[in-house]
């Protein structure tokens, strides 16, 4: 019984008034009679959602209906912007629509995103609740933030019974969205064929193109969705549209493999060796992804094994770029050129050399590569290979009879490679293959020169260790030890003073290490020369 002096309008400990627990519990005597005492109709949550949200979407129209009777408003939106429309849209209670719609409320409401009533009801399917709002009025192509209409929305979440309510009412069937993707890119995209076909059986357009250049062929086609693929093509799609890249839809299903797609793709007249905008045919991207099953099934449609792309790179160079040895050994068994050549006169060993596959590695030298073949810097693969530190691939091109001490222009061998890049393992894998350890290069240097120069003490010990002369002299009459002075490598000066670096070696003009550290006012080095190790 209520007092004179209760707070009708006090809040419980879940933040909910007397109003809203009777409303909660369909205690309705109780609801009439707090509303008869003036209590606040339109009291919010938390959440900001108002009585009337909460009794919309349980979908009780006796309570809604009492509540609007007592000055409840109908569109109190959320911080979301859900008015109560949006709300019992979304749980698809017909009757309570009505109601509202009947008190007035706004059919095309926006929330945050955007998305009126409309939209909800395409979220999940509700086909009668689409109905009622669009035999009241709302905007069967009214757009969210994205661009997307309802129809988008049925498409994405496959609603064919919504899809066909909307169509009937005159929604675009080519409508687009931010990106130009029209609904049949989404239901394409999304594997939903009986959308589809709905949407082709009044006209959709199945070759449009979103703002990628993109169909929804390509869109299927990536998806691997083999029945939409057929069923857009039956209707006239065409199977060779490029994209603003240059990929048609078997691009996008070599991409990920969906060998089924290309082979329907294949069968309506897809071109195997179309190229995109790098040159790159389907078995390139096949190659590059490492879809072997995809590559062969290109390869019997005719593909062709040796197409180039705008840098030369054969199928195989890609495959062995990436280390899918099961792609290349199919090619190879399908005939692939072994040593074609890319625009840096790269086979496909020297490629998968400087990526360190050794498995690829292996595969091509098994069947033939040319394990000393030079690109036009004249680097051989176990220069590629000891430059980058892949220490398995240049034990495995050794084992191949790959020259160890094959001289590049500026006569470096593949252990000046790996001294002046520091590659302590691979110097270690060249030594022990019977590499020069003195020979010469440009300006006369020793990879010791090199490796002093660069700072790397664990190659210089390397190197050392393995009799090279630590007081070898380059063209200008430097030894190692110059170098680190000049250079101002501390850690490496001690190490070629340990083994015996000569701390007072001159070059023809009478300079010291020690000179060029005080030249170069290094006072770690100038102390560490001045009191050599003994």
């Amino acid at each position: 019984m209520l007092t004179a002096d209760a707070n009708v309008d006090a809040q419980d400990h879940m933040g909910l008034t007397p109003l809203q627990s009777a409303a909660r519990l369909g205690r309705t005597e109780v609801l009439v009679l707090l509303l008869s005492v003036g209590v606040e109709v339109n009291p919010t949550t938390v959440d900001g959602r108002t009585l009337l949200h909460s009794t919309v979407a349980r979908g009780d129209v006796h309570v809604t209906k009492i509540l609007l009777a007592a000055g409840a408003q109908a569109d109190t939106a959320t911080p979301r912007g859900e008015t109560p429309l949006h709300a019992t849209a979304h749980a698809g209670h017909v009757e309570v629509v009505e109601v509202l719609l009947a008190a007035g409320a706004d059919i095309d409401a926006r929330n945050d995103t955007g998305g009126t009533p409309l939209h909800e009801t395409a979220v999940h399917g509700y086909a009668e609740v689409t109905k009622v709002l669009l035999d009241s009025g709302a905007q069967v192509d009214a757009q969210d933030i994205n661009g997307g209409t309802p129809l988008h929305t049925a498409a994405r979440e496959g609603h064919a019974e919504v899809a066909k309510v909307l169509l009937t009412s005159n929604a675009q069937v080519d409508a687009q969205d931010n990106g130009k993707w029209s609904p049949l890119h989404t239901a394409a995209w999304q594997g939903h064929i009986e959308v589809v076909e709905v949407l082709l059986a009044v006209g959709g357009n199945a070759d449009a193109q979103d703002d990628t250049g993109w169909t929804p062929l390509h869109r299927a086609a990536g998806e691997g969705h083999v029945e939409i693929a057929n069923a857009l093509l039956t209707a006239g799609a065409q199977v060779n549209p490029k994209a603003r890249d240059g990929w048609i839809p078997l691009h996008t299903a070599a991409w990920l493999g969906h060998t089924a797609v290309a082979e329907v793709l294949l069968a309506a007249g897809g071109d195997a060796d179309a190229q995109d905008d790098m040159g790159w045919t389907p078995l390139h991207r096949a190659a590059v992804e490492g879809h072997a099953e995809f590559a062969n099934t290109l390869l019997a449609a005719g593909a062709q094994i040796d197409a180039q792309d705008i840098d030369g790179r054969t199928p195989l160079h890609t495959a062995a770029g990436e280390g899918h040895a099961h792609v290349a050994n199919a090619l190879l068994a399908a005939g692939a050129h072994i040593d074609a050549r890319n625009l840096n006169g790269w086979t496909p060993l020297h490629t998968t050399a400087l990526q360190g596959h050794t498995t690829v590695t292996e595969v091509l030298l098994a069947g033939g590569a040319r394990v000393d073949e030079r690109d036009f810097n004249r680097w051989t693969p176990l220069h590629l290979a000891t430059w980058q530190g892949h220490a398995e691939v240049a034990n495995a091109l050794l084992a191949a009879g790959a020259h160890v001490d094959a001289l590049d222009p500026d006569g470096w061998t593949p252990l000046h490679k790996a001294a002046e890049q520091g590659r302590t393992e691979v110097a270690e894998v060249l030594l022990g293959g019977g590499a020069q350890v003195d020979v010469r290069g440009f300006n006369y240097w020793t990879p010791l020169h090199l490796a002093v120069g660069a700072g790397h003490a664990a190659v210089t010990e390397v190197l050392l260790a393995g009799g090279a002369a630590v007081d070898a002299q380059d063209i200008r009459g430097w030894t190692p030890l110059h170098r680190a002075a000049w250079e101002g490598h501390a850690k490496v000066a001690e190490v070629l003073l340990t083994a015996g670096g000569n701390p007072e070696a001159r070059t023809p003009g009478g300079s010291t290490p020690l000179r060029l550290a005080e030249r170069q006012g290094n006072s770690e080095l100038v102390t560490i020369l001045a009191s050599p190790v003994q």
